[in-house]
């Protein structure tokens, strides 16, 4: 196989790898956006005519006793799903970089 067939090949399986990439960090994002999403749903606050009334009140206080605890979950959980974004930015921008590395290599042979 010649060393441009090679070149070639060795792109085109960059370009995948950048793809898999890339469609892996899209899935991480989402899935930190859902959950951002979610903790933002759980910061409703009733309106002032809601609170005058007693039971409702008491129904607010249950309920940000138990948003406060899906809260410490959901945070537990952005965090660790910022790790899984953060490690596939990573693994994105190394395969963007050889993807890049090769194009100029196949572009430098073409002009030769």
């Amino acid at each position: 196989m010649k060393r441009v067939e090679k070149l070639h090949r060795l792109r085109r399986m960059a370009g995948m790898v950048l793809d898999l990439r890339a469609a892996s960090l899209a899935k991480a994002a989402a899935e930190r956006e859902a959950i951002r999403e979610r903790l933002a749903a759980l910061n409703r606050v009733p309106d002032e005519a809601a609170m005058a009334d007693m039971t409702e009140a008491q129904r607010f206080l249950v309920y940000e006793g138990w948003a406060a605890g899906r809260r410490t979950k959901l945070n537990q959980h952005l965090a660790r799903q910022e790790v899984i974004w953060r490690t596939e930015l990573a693994a994105a921008r190394q395969a963007f970089g050889r993807d890049q590395v090769l194009a100029r290599l196949q572009d430098g042979k073409k002009r030769s």
